[in-house]
């Protein structure tokens, strides 16, 4: 009888004492010590070679991996190298052999079959090729939807033009995050509807529509969180979802309220009776929040708004009644609410603060990077719209001096632009007077359709204060603009504050009263704004008891409308 070889195997720690278990020179155990030399014996004959998979079908032009097991009689995977044949070798060409493996690219129509053979056994792969006339490409699954940053399996096969089945070999991409060359798809953080693309060599493809859902809101948050509103008023009310990581998401919220009627959008309008009541928001995932609002009886006021540039509406603070902010679409509705409660007026800039912002690469002001600012707002125009109906919205602040050449490229922007951007405004807020911040004896020499407001802010270098006051005034009526007034607290003065530098002098406290009432004595004023909110400066004493002067005049002042 043939006795089968076998292989000694000797663990290293055998070896460090000096032997091993099974051979015949280690020395032998004594008593007390530790035998820890393990052996075992394993049959290194070759029963069996098989192939994987063992019968495969792929179309014309594609490529394929073989893989090959040696086995003993105990079916123990055995380490040897196998031979690869095949049977017709026009019909593919080896790409590449690798010792337990070999990939083939089909060539021509056919069958074949593949062989793998080690000492004398073998195993064979049968090989149909089909032709890739009419071959199509089957991505599964056709749709998915993910979370953000998740995973999800792709797989791939292909159909004949005779409906079998065969293995594809694709090639992938994927929009909305990225795909591995197994198919694994990882979805990228933002939401939206995407594609899983899968292209075979032979040209076909197919293609999967990956949606990546928003997180699941985990929470509802009503805004504003408290609010005061006249008896018959109306305040806009708007409810986001929070995550458990704290980010925000959107969702679709049901309002209801008490002490007076809320719409389907959050507007909150206020009933005949004083008292503290409730807006409430929920979703049908059973998510909630409330809002308390106090309803008290209108009090008797008038004048004009005063205030500053750059304070928003949630840090309005007595005597200012008015701000000019630039405006973000996550936080405008919250400065309007704030604004509201306290009866106040804003104006925005939807463009926001820079010009930066809406200039090409040579600095030149570009109408497009303009509109696309002002296209952020679409989402809550109907939000907008309701403060400009209440009048809390008091204008859009379209840009900041835009014939001061200097802050334009050395291109001041032209007159017909600046009404193109009025009237696309006006699209979207029909009410909503447009301002720019340039005086208007600098708009004399345009036939204005869809500009409201001109602004004339002083400075002592031009001139005389009631010459300035007296040719502004003139030159608004002259052409329809509503004047918005101010003054230039920071870097206006005459250097009698002997406070900045040359050209650059703070208003001292006479000043700023001077041309203060010079400007609120003016009938055609509809509001004083000034430039700008730095705590250096409105906090020194002597500049808040002049502001808080002026403040009184403003309230005074005849209501005047900014739009004529």
């Amino acid at each position: 009888m043939r006795v089968p070889p076998f292989v000694l195997v000797c663990p290293l720690t055998a070896l460090a004492l000096g032997g091993c278990a099974g051979d015949p020179t280690a020395p032998t155990s004594r008593s007390g010590a530790h035998d820890v030399a393990i052996s075992a014996l394993v049959d290194a004959t070759v029963a069996t070679v098989k192939t994987q998979p063992d019968s495969l079908l792929i179309i014309l032009g594609d490529a394929t991996t073989l893989k090959a097991t040696v086995l003993n009689q105990a079916g123990e995977a055995l380490a040897r190298t196998v031979s690869w044949n095949v049977q017709s070798p026009n019909l593919v060409s080896i790409v590449s052999k690798n010792g337990s493996s070999i990939s083939l690219k089909a060539r021509k129509q056919g069958t074949t079959t593949v062989k793998a053979t080690a000492d004398g056994k073998f195993g064979s792969t049968k090989l149909v090729i089909r032709a890739a006339t009419g071959a199509k490409v089957i991505l599964t699954p056709a749709s998915a939807s993910v979370a953000p940053k998740s995973t999800t399996q792709f797989s791939v096969s292909g159909r004949t033009s005779a409906g079998e089945t065969a293995t594809v070999s694709a090639t992938w991409t994927a929009t909305g995050g990225t795909v591995s060359n197994t198919g694994i798809y990882t979805a990228g953080t933002v939401p939206g509807t995407y594609r899983v693309i899968a292209k075979a060599p032979f040209g076909a493809a197919d293609t999967s529509v990956v949606t990546i859902a928003p997180p699941a809101a985990t929470s509802l948050v009503l805004v504003p969180g408290a609010a005061t509103v006249e008896t018959g008023g109306s305040l806009q009310f708007f409810a986001y979802g929070r995550t458990g990581t704290g980010d925000s998401v959107a969702v679709t919220s049901a309002f209801s309220a008490t002490g007076g009627t809320v719409s389907a959008a959050g507007l909150y309008a206020a009933g005949s009776a004083a008292g503290t009541f409730q807006v409430i928001a929920a979703t049908a995932a059973g998510l909630a929040d409330t809002s308390d609002v106090s309803i008290t009886q209108p009090t008797v006021g008038g004048g004009i708004p005063y205030g500053l540039w750059g304070m928003t509406g949630r840090k309005l603070v007595d005597p200012y009644t008015s701000v000019m902010q630039p405006a973000q679409p996550d936080t405008i509705l919250v400065d309007l609410a704030a604004a509201r409660a306290r009866g106040a007026r804003i104006m925005v800039n939807f463009a926001g603060g820079s010009s930066t912002n809406i200039v090409d690469s040579a600095g030149h002001f570009d109408y497009a990077k303009w509109k696309a600012r002002v296209d952020r707002f679409l989402p809550i125009a109907a939000q907008l719209n309701s403060y400009v109906a209440d009048g809390t919205l008091l204008a859009f602040l379209m840009i900041d001096e835009p014939l001061a050449s200097n802050q334009w490229g050395g291109q001041s922007v032209p007159l017909a632009t600046l009404d193109q951007m009025g009237q696309y405004s006006k699209s979207i807020f029909p009410d909503l007077a447009t301002a720019i911040r340039t005086a208007p004896s600098q708009l004399q020499n345009y036939t204005w359709q869809y500009l409201d407001i001109s602004w004339a802010q002083y400075t002592a270098r031009k001139g005389p204060i009631s010459q300035f006051v007296s040719t502004e005034v003139a030159a608004a009526a002259a052409k329809g603009l509503g004047l918005v007034m101010g003054l230039n607290i920071a870097k206006g003065g005459d250097g009698s504050s002997t406070v900045g530098t040359t050209d650059n002098w703070m208003m001292s406290q006479a000043e700023i009263l001077t041309y203060g009432h010079a400007m609120l004595d003016q009938p055609a004023a509809c509001a004083f704004i000034s430039w700008d909110n730095r705590a250096s400066v409105i906090d020194r004493p002597e500049i808040a008891s002049a502001l808080q002067e002026l403040a009184g005049a403003a309230g005074t002042h005849a209501s005047t409308p900014c739009r004529r």
